[in-house]
């Protein structure tokens, strides 16, 4: 129970804040036209992502504290998968966003978006095989969770595409001036502070 207490709280948080925040579920964001309906989109996509990510934490947490049962092993191995899934998933989610708040179609926001794809379809295939080969994460004979080096490599590249993207933002607000400038501040912080509580968990 204790475990799940900060994704019970950050959930509870991100809803106050973002009411309303399933409206766009199952809306595209390509439309060229509309680069401010676009990021609202996809930011819509990164909060639904992050909201599934912290109930997979939170029924992990409930879990395994049950994780000698034979019965729920099945379920708590199940919802580790979601779990990293719906981790890659926000990554992914979280850089399209930013991608079509700043509306820039240069060859570096394409290369952001590019890493950020190659990575989640890297996530993808290693929770795959991880079944068979463990390189993630596996469980012993009692169940206890075993973190394995993919996941610290998983956690370096998501802290360093963050880090990166916030250099390249903060990049962006020494060319901008009044409330772009603000607008690329703002962004870079947050990437910067994903990219630090990341590194902590």
């Amino acid at each position: 129970m204790h475990y799940s207490t900060i994704s019970i709280l950050a959930i509870i948080l991100n809803q106050i804040i973002n009411r309303g925040a399933l409206k766009y579920i199952g809306m595209r964001s390509t439309d060229p036209k509309n680069a401010a309906k676009a990021a609202v989109i996809r930011y819509n996509h990164f909060l639904l992502a992050a909201d599934c990510y912290f109930i997979s934490d939170i029924a992990w947490g409930f879990l395994y504290e049950h994780h000698t049962s034979d019965r729920l092993f099945p379920i708590m191995y199940s919802d580790t998968i979601f779990y990293f899934f719906f981790m890659f998933l926000s990554m992914l989610t979280w850089i399209r966003y930013i991608v079509a708040y700043l509306d820039k179609k240069g060859r570096k926001s394409k290369t952001l978006l590019y890493c950020a794809w190659m990575m989640f379809t890297l996530g993808l295939v290693n929770l795959m095989v991880n079944r068979f080969y463990p390189f993630i994460f596996s469980f012993n004979e009692q169940h206890e969770y075993i973190t394995e080096p993919g996941r610290h490599i998983a956690f370096i590249f998501q802290i360093g595409l963050y880090l990166v993207t916030s250099v390249y933002v903060l990049h962006l607000s020494g060319k901008a001036f009044g409330g772009e400038r603000i607008k690329y501040v703002a962004v870079g912080l947050s990437c910067l502070a994903m990219g630090v509580f990341t590194t902590l968990q």
